[in-house]
C-alpha cells in the first residue's frame, strides 16, 4: 500500500467531493481520482458511494478512515516534535559539584547536542550553589533539597560515598587503623557536610594531610597515595589505583535533587536540559547509588 494515499481519503471523506478535496490539497481532480482507485484496488474493496452528490464512505471506507485517521495523528505528532527540536536553541546554564559534571554530565553531553545541536551549555562546576531564584542558572543540581524559593524541585536519585584508598594505604590500615592514616578531607568551610559529619563522628582525630573544596582534587590526592578519604562511590569506583576501605557498602547515602526556576520550565531549551538530566541519571543510577 502506498501510505501517500491515505490523506487523499481523508480530504475526500471531509471534503465531500473529488472538486473540494482537490482544492484542500493543491492538486488536480484527476490525481485525486486516481489516488483514490489505487487506494480501492489494494484494498480490493469500495471505499465511497456516491449521494446525492457527495461521496460517502462504504462500511469498508469507514473502517480504513479509522486507521488513517490515526497514521495522520502520528505523522503531525512527529512534525512538531522535529520542529520543536529544530528550534531549541540559545544558553543553557547547569550547575553541580565539579565531580558530577567531569564523571557524570560530561560523558553524556554529546547525546544532548546532537539533538540540540544550537544550545550552548555553560556547565559550571562548585561547591557553592548560584542562585536559581535570580536566574543566575537555568538548571540546578543539588546534593540537599532546597526549602524555600520560587522554584521546582524533583529527586534524581541517591548519591553513596565510602572510605577510598589505595592498596598500600589498605595494607597499612589492616595494621594500624584508618584513624593513624593520612586522611584527605573537605575545607573546614563545608564541615557541615553529611560525609564530614560522619566522618567526625566516626573517626574525631584523625591525621589531615590535605583539604580541598573539591572531591575531583581529593580524588586526585587519595589516587596518589597520599592520603585517604571519603568520596563518591561514582567517582572513587571509576579511579584504577583505589580500593573501597570501608566496605562493600556505601558508609552514607545522599540525595540528589534537580533544581530550577519555576518559570524557566516553561522555555523549550530548559526543558530540553532537564529531560536530558533525568535521562542521564537513569542511566547512572546503579553508579551514582555505589
Amino acid at each position: 500500500m502506498n501510505w501517500n494515499d491515505l490523506k487523499y481519503l481523508i480530504a475526500v471523506h471531509r471534503e465531500g467531493t473529488l472538486s473540494a478535496a482537490s482544492k484542500a490539497l493543491n492538486v488536480n481532480q484527476t490525481t485525486v481520482s486516481r489516488r483514490l482507485q489505487s487506494l480501492e484496488s489494494e484494498l480490493s474493496t469500495p471505499l465511497f458511494q456516491r449521494l446525492d452528490g457527495s461521496l460517502i464512505l462504504t462500511q469498508e471506507g469507514l473502517k480504513a478512515l479509522l486507521h488513517a485517521e490515526k497514521a495522520e495523528e502520528a505523522f503531525l505528532k512527529l512534525e512538531k516534535q522535529i520542529s520543536t527540536t529544530r528550534h531549541i536553541q540559545g544558553p543553557l546554564k547547569m550547575t553541580a559539584v565539579d565531580s558530577v559534571i567531569n564523571e557524570i554530565l560530561l560523558p553524556a553531553l554529546p547525546s544532548l547536542l546532537n539533538v540540540h545541536p544550537r544550545l550552548q551549555v555553560n556547565l559550571h562546576g562548585a561547591s557553592s550553589n548560584l542562585e536559581i531564584t535570580k536566574f543566575e542558572a537555568d538548571i540546578a543540581i543539588r546534593l540537599a533539597r532546597p526549602e524555600s524559593g520560587s522554584i521546582v524541585v524533583s529527586k534524581l536519585g541517591n548519591m553513596g560515598f565510602a572510605i577510598y584508598g589505595t592498596e598500600k594505604m589498605e595494607e597499612q590500615a589492616k595494621t594500624i587503623g584508618l584513624d593513624k592514616l593520612p586522611w584527605a578531607i573537605y575545607d573546614e568551610q563545608l564541615s557541615q557536610l553529611p560525609e564530614m559529619q560522619w566522618l567526625d563522628a566516626s573517626y574525631p582525630d584523625v591525621r589531615t594531610s590535605v583539604k580541598s573544596y573539591s572531591a575531583s582534587t581529593l580524588s586526585i590526592v587519595i589516587s596518589g597515595g597520599m592520603a585517604i578519604g571519603i568520596l563518591p562511590c561514582f567517582l572513587g569506583d571509576n579511579q584504577p589505583t583505589l580500593k573501597r576501605l570501608s566496605g562493600r557498602h556505601p558508609i552514607i547515602t545522599r540525595e540528589v535533587w534537580l533544581v530550577m526556576h519555576s518559570d524557566a520550565y516553561k522555555t523549550p531549551r530548559v526543558r530540553a536540559g532537564v529531560e536530558w538530566v533525568r535521562s542521564t541519571f537513569r542511566a547512572n543510577e546503579s553508579r551514582l547509588k555505589g
